[in-house]
């Protein structure tokens, strides 16, 4: 088990002691400040909205400070679904997908120790106070989910990609199948396309994937069984965690299909498992990739992606590096987006549509 695992039981552990002997969930803190301090630290101004001609330093969420506040009241004043729900937030942020593990774990132990005494307190007429945070976690969080990163930048100053990348890439390219022609330059400056999405992953350290896969089944399971309790205790009463399943399973599938082409076999629970403690061992101690003969396309690709970061490090000043990526990106592009980046000129892209015969075609589907 590694430290951070290891640390993360020690927290739930000490977040599940019970406050007292004679209050063991301790008091409600609703009215006390504490709701109020951790509003303040979520609280995070829309970087997307203009702020017009007097612009302010715009207010970002401090997760650690949110974290402290959670910890610190969970630990020694209440046990409070609420302020769970706002831990496991912080925990996604500052920690992905273990993080998410980690806040579902602490909810359930919450619930199947505390269920009686548990705050919000559970109104035998009226038990939506109670069911109000797990409902807004399903609600609210199934969206931060899809902005945890899946990728690593690799290149300086650029950018990691989300599963909400990956949604937004896949729903561009499927409108282009319908009229290519009318999205042609609104795609030129779509980020990531589903190509660039793709080459982010085969560039990015398979090490890292591993661990993410592990961390999304663990997070999988978690939720399943924080359902199967809220089922028991409260019937038909008990509050839905669908959305959030079902936005862990999607990324789950995404992650494990791109797990699965990068290391050519079946993606399973032992073999991640192994696949992640081989490359905890550092890359001087064991090779992951075989050598040998190429096995496959994505063996291909994968090579070169290696080679171009390998040449980016030992020969900076030459451009070699990046022309070897882009060959890696347009490997998991269509004809269409390949054109896209190659002709600039609206004509001569009309030239070459009517030479290729492509209107007539589905022309996302040749290359």
């Amino acid at each position: 088990m590694n430290d951070l695992k290891f640390s993360s039981r020690l927290e739930l552990d000490l977040l599940l002691q019970p406050i007292s002997p004679t209050r063991p969930a301790g008091e409600s803190l609703r009215y006390d400040g504490t709701y109020d301090r951790i509003q303040e630290a979520r609280r995070e101004d829309d970087q997307r909205l203009s702020q017009g001609i007097y612009k302010t330093r715009s207010k970002r969420a401090d997760w650690e400070a949110d974290e402290a506040i959670c910890l610190e009241a969970l630990e020694k004043r209440t046990k409070d679904l609420q302020i769970a729900g706002w831990l496991l937030e912080a925990w996604l942020h500052l920690r992905g997908f273990r993080g998410v593990e980690s806040g579902l774990r602490l909810l359930t132990g919450l619930c199947e120790n505390f269920w009686d005494d548990l705050h919000p307190n559970l109104e035998r007429d009226d038990p939506e106070a109670r069911m109000a945070p797990i409902e807004w976690i399903n609600r609210k969080l199934s969206f931060s989910l899809k902005q945890i990163p899946l990728t690593l930048s690799y290149e300086q100053g650029g950018r990691s990609y989300s599963y909400a990348d990956w949604e937004s890439a896949c729903h561009f390219e499927n409108l282009a199948r319908k009229d290519p022609g009318a999205l042609q330059e609104a795609l030129a400056n779509i980020d990531p396309t589903v190509g660039t999405f793709q080459t982010a992953i085969a560039l990015t350290d398979a090490s890292f994937h591993g661990g993410v896969v592990k961390d999304l089944i663990c997070a999988v399971d978690a939720c399943n069984g924080l359902q199967k309790l809220l089922d028991e205790k409260s019937g038909r009463d008990a509050p839905s965690l669908y959305q959030f399943y079902e936005v862990l399973g999607a990324i789950k599938e995404l992650m494990s299909q791109s797990l699965h082409a990068r290391q050519d076999t079946p993606t399973t629970i032992e073999a991640e498992e192994e696949f992640e403690a081989a490359a905890a061992e550092g890359p001087a101690d064991i090779e992951i990739w075989s050598s040998g003969p190429i096995r496959s396309r994505a063996d291909a690709y994968r090579r070169l992606a290696e080679a171009a970061e390998y040449l980016s490090k030992t020969e900076p000043h030459s451009p070699t590096s990046y022309l070897v990526k882009r060959a890696v990106e347009w490997g998991h592009m269509n004809l269409f987006d390949v054109l896209k980046q190659i002709v600039r000129n609206e004509g001569e892209m009309d030239e070459i549509d009517r030479l290729l015969r492509l209107s007539g075609k589905n022309i996302t589907d040749i290359g």
